[in-house]
């Protein structure tokens, strides 16, 4: 049985990225479906407790789950699927979800684009760290703190 990690934000464009996969010759798999909920924004989330903010979350997975569920074909009821709302950098949860089931877990990305941004491809590896954004900017200032200790 083939594993599968789908990341997904909305149920129409995760239909159509999806619909090689669930045809009816496909073998049953074992589906994660990691559900990425939209960053709220600034002006409405800076309102909300930490509470309102985790039932809102609830509240837009378990929607997301049941319009999902609802768009998978008979065929995927052979196949086992877990839900996961992804709480934790992407990368992260995929890790740890290929420690669980194996280096063979195969990651479709079906989230939907953002509009006027390049989309970028996901990556499993983590993001560049601080040091080396800082590098640049720390190497230049050290320069100048040694130009003006000369000086003197």
């Amino acid at each position: 049985m083939e594993h599968m990690a789908v990341l997904v934000t909305e149920v129409e464009h995760a239909r159509r990225v999806m619909a090689s996969l669930l045809a009816p010759e496909a073998e049953p798999a074992h589906w994660v479906m990691v559900m990425c909920p939209p960053r709220l924004p600034k002006r409405i989330g800076r309102w909300l407790t930490t509470a309102q903010r985790q039932q809102w979350h609830a509240d837009w997975a378990s929607s997301l789950q049941a319009r999902l569920g609802a768009a998978l074909p008979s065929r995927a009821a052979e196949a086992q699927v877990d839900w996961v709302v992804a709480r934790s950098p992407l990368h992260t949860l995929v890790r740890q979800q290929r420690l669980r089931l194996g280096a063979g877990l195969r990651v479709v990305d079906a989230r939907r684009p953002r509009l006027g941004g390049v989309a970028e491809p996901f990556a499993d590896q983590a993001p560049a760290g601080t040091a080396d954004r800082l590098a640049m900017p720390v190497a230049v200032a050290s320069a100048l703190s040694v130009m003006l200790a000369l000086t003197d």
